[in-house]
């Protein structure tokens, strides 16, 4: 049943993006679609190397919880910072 959901998910999704995304400039675009690929890549990476570096479950899941709250702070924060810049506006 849940890959109904993730399928569903993953449709409403490519309808929105595909409708909303060339409404847009082009350099914004690629800067969009850039972050949503790479931020797929380090997520992967981190949990890979979390779970291949530590053996215990409990510490590896705390340390990858800790980069993941790092990691959405840093975009905050990024996210504040660019919404000031004469290009986003």
């Amino acid at each position: 049943m849940w890959c109904f959901k993730f399928s569903g998910a993953n449709l409403v999704n490519i309808a929105v993006t595909s409708n909303i995304y060339p409404r847009f400039p082009n350099r914004y675009m690629k800067t969009c679609l850039i972050g949503e690929g790479m931020s797929a890549v380090i997520g992967d990476i981190l949990q890979i190397g979390m779970v291949s570096i530590f053996d215990d479950i409990t510490i590896s899941s705390l340390i990858y919880f800790g980069f993941g709250s790092f990691l959405i702070a840093v975009t905050m924060a990024l996210t504040y910072y660019v919404s000031k810049t004469p290009y986003f506006q």
